[in-house]
């Protein structure tokens, strides 16, 4: 489901709403979905690189909070930023920005 916010600029920003209500799942539950959230961030990583893309793609697909312009713009990130082997691992990076994509500050604020 999308959620329409309107932006600074007037424009209207489509955001997709979380597939799943994680406060209402249990420990299992909440682990299966960590569970697969992984095993498709390994899957996509080896299949296609860059590790950020990977864990958003992952989790836009599980959880449904990461929209794909999110997802573009991971690419720089990849291999500690640019590919430059210095720098925070992507992965991580792509988490974090899967977390800020449900609980960051908007761009009013």
């Amino acid at each position: 489901m999308l959620t329409l916010l309107k932006g600074l600029d007037s424009t209207v920003i489509a955001m997709n709403e979380p597939k799943a209500d994680l406060n209402a799942l249990n420990e299992k539950g909440r682990t299966e979905l960590a569970q697969r959230a992984y095993e498709l961030a390994y899957h996509y990583e080896g299949e296609y690189g860059s590790c950020p893309q990977a864990v958003l793609s992952s989790i836009q697909e599980v959880l449904g909070i990461v929209d794909d312009e999110v997802i573009k713009s991971g690419h720089s990130l990849a291999g500690g930023a640019a590919l430059s082997g210095q720098g925070t691992c992507g992965a991580l990076v792509g988490g974090i920005m899967a977390i800020s994509c449900r609980f960051g500050r908007p761009r009013s604020m």
